[in-house]
């Protein structure tokens, strides 16, 4: 939704908005539609290197990416800037909930709509089951993927002059997008339109913010 008007007091909340969010847009869809492309084959070649220690590792990042992760890093972060009157790491912390759900009900329309099935399914990255109430067959696109990049770029973006944040943020929402697809869980697809919301929101409210 754009407001172009201050007089406009709509329902919605106002998301500043220019051309080049259309470019980014149509540029994530490009990016999602070249991987949908690939799919199998990079689930091959992600599948043909797991093994012990990347089994490890992809359980870290299916934590993080997960409610059990996302909910007390959030929490105790808007805690410790509370505790130490810190304004910007309790704002930073708001806003990524803020973010987390808006591209987490984006997500959730998108799968249900979609309804694709999941590599471990064994159909092929190309059954999409179309619309339905059912809960099955959610793979299009990644929860656990949007979330984590719903936070890190709040986070990212409001910490952008302390390098290793943007840094370490980013490294660990790509971390939980890998261990998707590690996990046989989700097709590279998933992941990257998962993130590509997430991200695109995030900047969106920053925006709004700097207002």
């Amino acid at each position: 939704y754009v407001n172009d008007s201050e007089d406009d007091h709509g329902i919605f909340i106002p998301l500043p908005y220019d051309h080049s969010d259309s470019v980014t847009f149509l540029r994530l869809l490009g990016v999602v539609g070249i991987m949908m492309v690939f799919d199998e084959q990079i689930m091959d070649v992600v599948q043909d290197n797991t093994n012990d220690f990347t089994a490890r590792i992809a359980n870290v990042g299916d934590l993080m990416g997960g409610r059990n992760g996302l909910a007390p890093f959030l929490l105790g972060s808007y805690a410790v800037g509370l505790v130490f009157r810190n304004n910007n790491l309790r704002r930073t912390a708001l806003s990524s909930i803020a973010n987390a759900a808006l591209s987490g009900a984006i997500v959730e329309v998108l799968k249900a709509i979609t309804h694709r099935n999941r590599p471990r399914d064994n159909n092929g990255a190309y059954q999409f089951d179309g619309p339905a109430w059912s809960s099955d067959n959610t793979s299009f696109p990644s929860a656990h993927s949007a979330g984590a990049w719903a936070v890190a770029t709040v986070f990212a973006t409001n910490y952008s002059e302390t390098r290793w944040v943007p840094v370490l943020a980013y490294g660990m929402a790509t971390l939980v997008s890998w261990s998707r697809t590690h996990d046989f869980a989700h097709w590279a697809s998933d992941v990257t339109l998962g993130a590509g919301i997430a991200y695109f929101t995030g900047k969106l409210f920053r925006r709004r913010t700097d207002q």
